[in-house]
């Protein structure tokens, strides 16, 4: 049989195959070196930081950095105190034409801090622990690993509501974001024309950045039940109950 990571991949996958297709998601433990903080990754002490990651080689149009940039301009007039998206590349250099447009839009957005930087896995565990909220306004995701690492490092996440991160993420451990899900008008390879994808609500993206924001509280609120649903959840203990269980359940064990 297969093993798939999310509900939606095992829905996608069991649409075709000819044999059990089983929901066993990932382990989600991203460890946080010491001594790494915000004055090592040239971040302010004293702002909001909303965090973004992506591989630009990881079809950008899916990854949807340009949405986000967009919902945060309009959100930056209504912070109550002072608030910056950082926005982390990698293979930037092998994208060009991404790269020459991020540079383009982070400038239009303002108050976007872009980091095109090689960073080893510690450091970029690092970043995600320093920041405020991590933010993705994806049009799909196989599993959502950057999302589910930031809820497991207890910063709340505003993501587009739809596909994999659906999995983990409710109106209470985070915020969802409204979508529509949409044709594709064009060919982003491997994704074709005629295909379908997730186009969030940017207005109710800035909302919920206004909210996080100007509500300490609630921002607080919803990092730590995002932190404890992952934990619970997600942890090599849960995951190898249910991988034991389904072996169990084969006559394997």
């Amino acid at each position: 049989e297969v093993w798939a990571p999310s509900s939606f991949v095992r829905d996608a996958v069991a649409e075709v195959a000819r044999i059990p297709v089983t929901r066993i998601p990932y382990c989600v433990a991203p460890a946080v070196p010491p001594g790494v903080g915000r004055p090592e990754l040239g971040l302010p002490a004293d702002e909001f930081v909303f965090l973004f990651v992506f591989d630009a080689l990881s079809v950008t149009e899916r990854k949807n950095p340009w949405g986000l940039l967009e919902a945060f301009r309009r959100a930056r007039t209504a912070f109550q105190r002072p608030a910056r998206l950082v926005v982390k590349v990698s293979n930037a250099e092998r994208a060009p034409a991404t790269q020459t447009r991020l540079h383009r839009e982070c400038e239009r957005a303002g108050g976007v801090q872009l980091l095109d930087t090689y960073l080893r896995r510690p450091e970029l565990n690092a970043l995600f622990n320093a920041c405020d909220s991590y933010v993705s306004l994806h049009r799909a995701e196989g599993f959502g690993f950057t999302l589910a690492e930031a809820m497991y490092l207890g910063k709340p996440v505003i993501a587009t509501g739809w596909s994999s991160n659906m999995d983990f993420m409710t109106a209470w451990n985070s915020c969802p974001v409204r979508c529509r899900v949409v044709e594709l008008a064009e060919d982003h390879p491997p994704y074709a024309r005629g295909q379908r994808w997730a186009d969030p609500d940017l207005d109710d993206a800035a909302k919920c950045m206004v909210r996080l924001v100007n509500e300490p509280d609630t921002c607080a609120r919803i990092g730590a039940a995002g932190a404890a649903h992952i934990r619970e959840h997600f942890s090599a203990a849960a995951v190898g109950a249910l991988i034991r269980k389904r072996l169990a359940a084969l006559g394997r064990i």
